[in-house]
C-alpha cells in the first residue's frame, strides 16, 4: 500500500511515466531501463565553397587538386554535389604542412 495517495491528474506526463515505470518494475523485479547513450554527431563535411574559402582557392584550382591523388576523395550526396570530410581535409592540410 502507498504511503501518500496521489492525485494523477495533478502530474505532468514525464512523472506519470516514472511513477508508471517505477510501479511496473517493483511488481516484476527488474531495475529501471537504461538510458539510451547519447547520440553521436554526424561528422561534418565541407562543400566546395568551404574549402574555397578555408584555402582561398579558385574553383578551377580546387578542381586541379581535386585531381591529385593525395588530395581526399569526395563524398557525392548527388552527381553534382560533392562533400568532404573535415576530418579528412584536416589530415590532408597535416601531411601538406599548411
Amino acid at each position: 500500500m502507498l504511503a501518500s495517495t496521489i492525485n494523477i491528474d495533478d502530474l505532468t506526463r514525464d512523472e506519470l511515466i516514472a511513477l508508471m515505470i517505477g510501479a511496473q518494475t517493483r511488481l516484476i523485479g527488474m531495475s529501471a531501463p537504461a538510458q539510451p547513450a547519447p547520440a553521436t554527431p554526424a561528422p561534418a563535411m565541407l562543400t566546395a565553397r568551404d574549402l574555397e574559402a578555408r584555402f582561398q582557392l579558385s574553383r578551377a584550382t580546387l578542381y586541379r587538386l581535386r585531381q591529385r591523388p593525395d588530395f581526399p576523395a569526395p563524398t557525392f550526396l548527388s552527381p553534382r554535389e560533392p562533400r568532404w570530410s573535415e576530418s579528412a581535409i584536416v589530415a590532408w592540410e597535416g601531411q601538406c604542412g599548411r
